[in-house]
């Protein structure tokens, strides 16, 4: 058996980890397994020991599983301290949709918060999606009491299409139908409109986001609503030709 070097301790201290574990396996090389187990169990000191409490007897006589879970206790978090740092920096993107950003700041908050419960796990990630989003959109959620990331990012979803349908000068045939709309609608039933939108709403913000479309391309007919023809083109009007003919004898026109 090789002379006994003192093994060091360790305190609980999570920093210093790494080093008692080089130091201990460095002290207690050439021993066997069960002996390494013993002078481990003696080495911990303070709220080390804690993670005695409640061990069975054989695996304080188990090296392996003593060190793994003095590991899983005490190994400095890699991997969650990473996707902390990712996600204090996480912002929105140039034309980047809410939905692909409110999915990436949920999978790292899985990451940066492994132990967490779903309900602290939702907090976080409303912290964080309001932290990615413009100044002015936090400004407009600043009073806002909503229960959870789904409202959250739907109330966003909500007040950008408002915005983008009510612009100015809206960058497509479709935008300008909306504000046409809306526009027309009671303040009542805004609401109603709004939620109906929605399902179109991120498709529609991109579009609007990538500029005004060419006049090559983008229109749609202004009879059904479809892109695939003009109004000159569409079958309803060519079904309609006959009667329309015999009445004044114009053909409908784009």
């Amino acid at each position: 058996m090789p002379a006994r070097t003192k093994a060091p301790t360790f305190d609980g201290d999570t920093s210093q980890w790494e080093a008692f574990r080089v130091q201990f396996e460095a002290c207690m090389a050439g021993y066997n397994d069960s002996e390494k187990a013993r002078q481990l169990v003696l080495a911990l000191e303070g709220k080390a020991r804690q993670v005695l409490e409640g061990l069975p007897f054989t695996m304080a006589h188990d090296y392996d599983a003593l060190m793994g879970r003095l590991d899983r206790r005490f190994q400095p978090p890699r991997e969650p301290f990473m996707a902390r740092a990712e996600l204090r920096a996480r912002k929105r993107k140039p034309k980047e949709g809410l939905q692909p950003l409110r999915d990436e700041i949920e999978q790292l908050v899985r990451r940066a918060h492994p132990d967490a419960d779903a309900r602290t796990q939702d907090e976080l990630a409303m912290e964080a999606m309001l932290g990615a989003v413009s100044n002015a959109m936090q400004l407009k959620m600043r009073d806002k009491n909503l229960p959870d990331l789904d409202s959250m990012v739907k109330e966003m979803q909500r007040l950008e299409l408002i915005e983008a349908c009510l612009g100015a000068t809206p960058a497509s045939i479709h935008a300008r139908v909306v504000k046409d709309d809306i526009s027309n609608s009671s303040v009542s039933n805004l609401e109603q409109k709004m939620e109906e939108l929605l399902k179109k709403g991120e498709s529609l913000i991109q579009k609007l986001q990538d500029g005004p479309v060419k006049k090559t391309g983008g229109r749609t007919c202004y009879q059904c609503g479809s892109p695939d023809h003009f109004k000159r083109d569409c079958p309803q009007i060519k079904k309609k030709a006959p009667e329309q003919k015999e009445g004044n004898g114009t053909p409908p026109s784009q």
